[in-house]
């Protein structure tokens, strides 16, 4: 329906006319009143809106928007009429522009990129493998492609899917998954011995996989047992004699713990930071294949857009654009009180982004001048998750 709508606007005809400030709320106010429906966009360079209707629309509102003073103007015209208009009488390129819209128009018809989206455990490779058994490949026609069914099957064959959905933007097909997992985020697995990251009073415990070696209330330190997953016949064991079965350990310990932070803001500073230098190259992708014009080498990708035909009727081609990266080195100064209140400030954002998912319970901060800048330090507790698998543990 997207395409239908694109080719008949084509043929209509469009005007982009543009509003100033002085009479863009009136122009919006008519539209209103009159059940007028039409894009509207803002024009950052110098305020007013943009908007675009076809010719005979603004040709049967022109009396109107002339009797109520409305002033705008027209920008652009552009469809099958205008360029009837401009090239009527060359014969040639006119049948040859025919030719190749019509090219352009059929291959929207067809599959010319597929996007695959939150596969983690499921490889990119067996989805692809997968979709072009069901007939899902560049250079499949769209409308051959049964949505539902692909998403079903996705979900039947994969247990570790909670959801899928297949969409199509443009020529583009765009395969949405999501993965479920077994037990909730927080829960950790690896091994049979789950231990603590670091040391403190242990406040919850919930064990999925194996048994608890500590008691809510219990002081551990970096590196104590907290789940065990070796079991002996007479119950728990952890390195007294050989067991009789290993399980995993899975499970949630947290614990309350004491935490540091330390930030220094000095009066005067530098500081390098990269920004975007001059265009080094493009990427064209045509119907799939990348041709490229220039060098990417040492570049980042600053833009990418899909081509339209006139404005109207997107087509399989994507630019992509990279510029250089420039290394910049500034100075900057502060006065007594704002290197204070820097320091402040990212003395909590430290905090804060240590927390992660945890509690903060208590801070305790200093603050201290010295003749090159500010210190502040802080002391704070928190409750976090500590169990983490004994062969990931660092010292």
């Amino acid at each position: 329906m997207g395409i239908l709508s694109s080719v008949i606007k084509f043929f209509e005809g469009r005007v982009k006319i543009y509003a100033d400030d002085c009479n863009k709320d009136a122009l919006l106010s008519f539209f209103v009143d009159n059940g007028i429906s039409a894009k509207i966009s803002s024009c950052n360079e110098k305020g007013g809106i943009y908007t675009e209707i076809s010719p005979s629309l603004l040709k049967k509102i022109a009396p109107a928007l002339d009797k109520l003073n409305i002033m705008v103007y027209i920008i652009n015209i552009y469809g099958f009429k205008r360029i009837c208009s401009k090239y009527g009488k060359r014969y040639g390129l006119l049948c040859g522009f025919f030719i190749f819209a019509a090219l352009l128009w059929i291959s929207t018809l067809f599959v010319w990129r597929i996007d695959i989206i939150g596969n983690e455990l499921i490889s990119k490779e067996q989805i692809s493998a997968e979709l072009s058994e069901m007939g899902v490949k560049v250079g499949s026609k769209i409308s051959d492609i049964d949505r539902q069914t692909i998403a079903s099957y996705f979900l039947k064959e994969h247990p570790e899917l909670s959801w899928a959905a297949l969409n199509f933007k443009g020529t583009t097909v765009i395969l949405n998954l999501k993965e479920t997992e077994s037990r909730p985020d927080e829960v950790t697995e690896n091994g049979p011995l789950l231990v603590a990251s670091e040391g403190g009073v242990i406040k919850s415990i919930l064990v999925y996989e194996g048994s608890a070696v500590v008691k809510v209330g219990t002081v551990v330190k970096k590196g104590d047992v907290l789940i065990t997953g070796l079991i002996s016949g007479s119950g728990m064991q952890i390195t007294d004699v050989p067991p009789l079965r290993v399980e995993n350990a899975v499970g949630s310990v947290k614990a309350e713990i004491t935490r540091t932070q330390e930030v220094v803001i000095p009066f005067s500073e530098k500081f390098t930071f990269s920004e975007p230098g001059e265009n080094k190259g493009k990427i064209i992708s045509v119907f799939g294949h990348d041709f490229l014009f220039g060098s990417t080498d040492g570049a980042v990708l600053e833009s990418e857009k899909n081509v339209t035909f006139f404005g109207v009727l997107e087509i399989p081609i994507t630019v992509k654009t990279y510029v250089e990266q420039k290394t910049v080195t500034r100075s900057i100064s502060r006065e007594n009180e704002e290197a204070r209140i820097e320091a402040e400030r990212q003395l909590y954002k430290k905090i804060t982004d240590s927390l992660g998912d945890g509690e903060l319970t208590f801070v305790k901060t200093e603050y201290t001048e010295t003749e090159t800048g500010w210190t502040a330090r802080a002391q704070y507790g928190c409750i976090v998750e500590i169990a983490v698998p004994s062969k990931g543990l660092t010292k």
